[in-house]
């Protein structure tokens, strides 16, 4: 069993979760396909990502920060050619991170990029 991953200090957690048999990067970036954004609220990482999936991008890295104590967001979506499966989640409480990390390991989702912030 694993135990809780992230501290309670944490206002809330995002993450991004691959199946664990999957093997990630080769060269899509050096090939430049990849899109990326920055300074993102929650709503506006949501309506990127959901972009990013319609044009064939899966996210490999994100990370949470804090600007004037609202949630900001920033991330990197590479190529998606071989129909990579994949989720993502913004705004978990510590609870529900456990919760999620949990439901998806056991369909063999292994977390690739999970950042905690205020």
């Amino acid at each position: 069993m694993l135990t809780r991953l992230v501290s309670s200090q944490f206002r809330a957690v995002a993450m991004v979760v691959l199946p664990c048999t999957v093997l990630l990067l080769g060269c899509a970036v050096a090939h430049g396909q990849f899109v990326a954004t920055h300074g993102k609220s929650g709503d506006g990482w949501a309506n990127w990502l959901t972009k990013a999936h319609k044009d064939g991008y899966y996210p490999v890295y994100l990370t949470g920060y804090d600007v004037g104590g609202t949630p900001q967001f920033a991330a990197i979506a590479l190529k998606n050619d071989g129909g990579i499966a994949w989720e993502a989640r913004h705004g978990l409480t510590s609870d529900k991170y456990q919760q999620t990390f949990d439901d998806l390991t056991a369909k063999s989702y292994r977390p690739i990029s999970v950042s905690g912030y205020r």
